[in-house]
């Protein structure tokens, strides 16, 4: 099993999930969690005031997607499992 949790695209290291991405090829593990928090939705987040990425939302979605599909085809016969993020605090990113 290989375990990916808190990317939080776009704020994401590409370097990292690059990496990781390498990792599950060469382990070609059964099940790939992802757990929670691909994406950071920085532009919906109810504790910040700032619009400047409002525009940015499909793309972000756009970008965590194509990481699943790097996965995916990294992975062919694994199970994903993909948990929920759940915050009730907010990112922690300052406005």
């Amino acid at each position: 099993m290989v375990s990916l949790s808190d990317l939080h695209v776009p704020f994401h290291n590409e370097a990292l999930v690059d990496s990781a991405i390498r990792l599950i090829r060469k382990l070609k593990p059964h099940n790939v969690v992802i757990n929670g928090d691909v994406a950071d939705f920085f532009e919906l987040s109810r504790f910040c005031n700032d619009n400047s990425r409002e525009q940015e939302l499909q793309s972000d979605i756009d970008v965590s997607n194509s990481i699943r599909s790097r996965i995916r085809k990294a992975a062919p016969d694994a199970r994903l499992i993909e948990n929920e993020g759940i915050t009730t605090t907010g990112s922690g990113r300052t406005c």
